[in-house]
């Protein structure tokens, strides 16, 4: 089964939400698949596993692109790796303000309660992390629209500063044009959706969200194939 479905007169492949959101089910092997992608998740802030689930994605989105039906292999795990710290790169690239928002969380403990307590540095560093953490968290706004571009720079075999150049995210942008607004509305949904996890418990949370990024990496293959 390829990934693209044809919508109307007009020529323009659609993937719809139903179906990114079930394409890991057609593939006979997914709930070990799935189970390892999301102990990947659960293992994100290592880095490494995060590396390897990103090159997942990577590779799904690639496959989808292809019309490849089905999840790739775990394994081999070098090229993975590879494509999954490509991608690394490009989300740490961009979304580097975020991470020094979420490092700022940790002043409050060390200056109300902590070893910073007290000290002359105690409420300069407080007031830095009140101003750093709004912009964190706007600028994960960011990292979201950006993240089907990088994903789908990250599955081309160009060299990585060609690939997540600000001029190549632009071009490609530019390029898919409402193509790319479907798509943001479509993994804002995926994402939500996968708010289910924690129904099941904290530890669902991880699974069902490693499932949603596997339906966004087959919409970007699917549409952003340009």
């Amino acid at each position: 089964m390829a990934p693209r479905e044809e919508s109307g007169g007009d020529g323009v492949d659609r993937l719809g939400i139903r179906r990114a959101w079930s394409w890991p089910a057609t593939d006979p092997g997914w709930p070990t698949k799935v189970i390892v992608g999301g102990c990947l998740v659960l293992l994100w802030p290592l880095v490494v596993p995060a590396a390897l689930g990103l090159g997942y994605l990577t590779a799904t989105a690639r496959r989808a692109g292809e019309g490849s039906a089905g999840l790739p292999r775990w394994r081999p795990i070098a090229p993975l790796l590879r494509d999954g710290w490509r991608l690394l790169g490009g989300l740490g690239l961009y979304g580097w303000p975020v991470l020094l928002a979420l490092g700022t969380f940790v002043v409050g403990p060390l200056v109300l309660n902590g070893p910073l307590t007290g000290t002359a540095v105690a409420q300069p560093l407080a007031w830095l992390a009140a101003g750093l953490q709004p912009v964190g968290l706007l600028w994960a706004v960011v990292v979201f629209l950006l993240f089907p571009l990088l994903l789908r720079q990250a599955t081309l075999a160009v060299p990585w500063v060609r690939a997540f150049s600000p001029a190549s995210l632009w071009r490609l942008g530019r390029a898919a044009g409402m193509d790319l607004a479907f798509l943001w509305g479509r993994q804002a949904i995926l994402l939500l959706m996968a708010g289910a996890g924690l129904l099941l418990a904290l530890v669902g949370y991880a699974f069902t969200l490693f499932w949603a990024l596997l339906g966004v990496a087959v919409l970007v293959g699917g549409t952003l194939d340009l």
